[in-house]
């Protein structure tokens, strides 16, 4: 009798381990999915405001480039804590692009010192003329012209 109570026992102890296995199991296959749903979630959303902001500058009256430099004006805007009204930062984000296609053009441009000034000299005057910023900050045209030499630097080509 009293081997089949051991007996006995040790399968229920078996049966418990199996179970808890079991249950662990189940409970890491459950945290998994849901970790990969949250996941494909997550990217499904990347992907709606990716293509939302890469057709934003349509509703603005400008094309891509110019978005990137009305992004540029705007991020300084709120990093500097300063507001400045919206159809002359578009209107300013368009002749910012289109003085540095105009400097940008020359080969070599950025590694040219004299260019990279005329750059400056240019960039400066617009923001001059547009108010931008409205309370002088050299923080703010440093970063302006660090963004359109890196713009030009590192532009991509967008395919249709």
């Amino acid at each position: 009798m009293f081997s089949f109570v051991v007996i006995y026992l040790g399968l229920l102890l078996y049966s418990y381990w199996n179970f808890q296995i079991i249950y662990d199991t189940f409970f890491r296959v459950v945290w998994f999915i849901s970790v990969l749903e949250d996941f494909s979630n997550e990217i499904i959303d990347l992907y709606q405001d990716l293509k939302t902001e890469m057709t934003s500058f349509a509703d603005m009256g400008i094309n891509y480039e110019e978005k990137a430099f009305y992004d540029i004006l705007k991020s300084l805007s709120v990093k500097y804590d300063f507001s400045y009204p919206e159809d002359k930062l578009v209107e300013l984000a368009k002749r910012a692009k289109q003085e540095v296609d105009s400097v940008a053009s020359f080969p070599a441009w950025n590694q040219r010192d004299d260019i990279k000034a005329e750059l400056q000299v240019k960039l400066i005057l617009l923001l001059a003329e547009f108010g931008y910023p409205p309370i002088a900050n050299d923080d703010v045209f440093k970063e302006i012209l660090e963004q359109a030499e890196n713009f030009k630097k590192y532009q991509v080509e967008l395919v249709d």
